[in-house]
């Protein structure tokens, strides 16, 4: 996923890719522990603009994953799409002297700037920080979802359950008879 400068004018060139799982080492770890499944392939779709030392690119990523539920624990399949926003730069920015006491060096990275230094970038390592930063942390199948009995562990979305229904941590039952005397 490499942008040749050259390529960029004045106006945003758009790019599409569609790459395979393989091509990105993270996901493929993140594929092979079970934790997030890719389906093959993923759209990439990206416009890149040029002004000066800077290079704009935004972009979209869409795929089709396969999680677990973090409430039902069922699989569940689901589309996976982000946007975003990258800037790279030829050079870091410069050293500026604030009014206070002491100087300040703004470095690239900090304010949200990608250096780099040749006649073209690679967007393989971004991209896929921008779709790691999108897999949920704790997946849902459906906004809905009942989740598991916590007493006999039925997925109360399939079925209800005769359990009874508890409320309060169970932890914190012995401070339902504490009582305060107030003075």
């Amino acid at each position: 996923m490499i942008i040749h400068l050259e390529e960029l004018s004045g106006k945003i060139q758009t790019f599409t890719f569609e790459k395979r799982i393989r091509d990105f080492p993270v996901l493929e770890k993140i594929s092979a522990a079970g934790d997030c499944l890719f389906a093959e392939p993923l759209d990439i779709r990206l416009g890149a603009k040029q002004m000066g030392e800077m290079v704009a690119v935004e972009g979209r990523v869409a795929a089709t994953v396969r999680m677990n539920c973090n409430r039902c624990l069922i699989e569940f399949e689901s589309v996976l799409r982000t946007g975003f926003t990258l800037t790279y730069i030829r050079r870091p920015p410069e050293e500026i002297e604030p009014a206070g006491d002491g100087d300040v060096e703004l470095q690239a990275e900090k304010i949200g700037l990608i250096p780099f230094t040749a006649e073209q970038i690679d967007l393989l390592q971004d991209v896929q920080s921008e779709i790691v930063m999108a897999i949920p942390m704790r997946p849902i199948c459906c906004e809905t979802c009942k989740g598991l009995c916590p007493q006999c562990g039925v997925n109360l979305n399939e079925t209800a359950c005769n359990c009874e229904n508890r409320t309060g941590d169970p932890r914190l039952a012995i401070l339902k008879g504490l009582k305060i005397d107030h003075k």
